[in-house]
């Protein structure tokens, strides 16, 4: 194998006029655009874009370079490299794929959503869609304590619920329906009322005006 002759101690970030890059017209790599602008619009720039400098094209960045130029900036962080037009190809592929074929540890990244969900973080604008975050968080299963009656009624509510209101109520036996129904009515984050080690979290509720919910219907 041959060794890198690259000096990580030579990078350096420069400001470059964002109308002299040029994107790599076969670029296979497909982008969500709407997640890096999300991303961008809470974070900001955090990653500089690769571009080789004999012929001014990206070899990586090229979604954040979509999103920049939609935000209508003038000048962009630029890392140059300097490689053949054939080295520059396999480097884009070989850049993306190896990001690509690293997976998640499954287990690891459900809970980091979780906690995130549970501490009122969006978690809908991670890259991941509605779906594949329900699928993510289906990996984690909390057994109920041993010594809970399993005659327990599946959904218990408190009678002080029922008192001078009218309720209905809507139950969710999956993450995904209950994800969806919050993202359409656009409701408030919510954190788990209880987060002492021995909580068991057996679900999360929501309580909502009914006539608020009836103007959001009505919309």
């Amino acid at each position: 194998m041959k060794k890198s002759k690259s000096d990580p101690s030579k990078l350096k970030i420069e400001q470059v006029p964002i109308d002299q890059i040029k994107a790599w017209e076969d670029n296979p790599k497909e982008h969500n655009i709407e997640a890096i602008d999300a991303s961008m619009d809470e974070y900001g720039i955090t990653k500089p874009i690769l571009v080789n400098k004999r012929t001014m094209k990206i070899l990586g960045g090229h979604g954040r370079l979509e999103v920049m130029k939609r935000r209508g900036l003038k000048t962009v962080p630029v890392i140059f490299l300097d490689m053949s037009t054939s080295r520059a190809k396999r480097y884009a592929v070989v850049d993306n794929e190896t990001t690509i074929s690293g997976g998640w540890n499954e287990l690891k990244l459900a809970n980091i959503i979780s906690e995130l969900k549970d501490e009122g973080e969006d978690i809908m604008n991670m890259g991941f869609n509605p779906p594949e975050i329900a699928e993510i968080l289906e990996k984690i299963k909390i057994r109920a304590p041993e010594d809970v009656n399993k005659t327990q009624p599946e959904i218990t509510f408190a009678t002080e619920l029922f008192e001078a209101q009218n309720y209905i109520v809507f139950a969710f036996n999956n993450e995904l329906d209950y994800l969806t129904i919050t993202d359409f009515f656009k409701l408030p984050k919510q954190k788990e009322l209880d987060d002492t080690p021995t909580y068991q979290r057996r679900g999360t509720g929501r309580v909502i005006d009914g006539k608020a919910l009836l103007k959001l219907i009505k919309k």
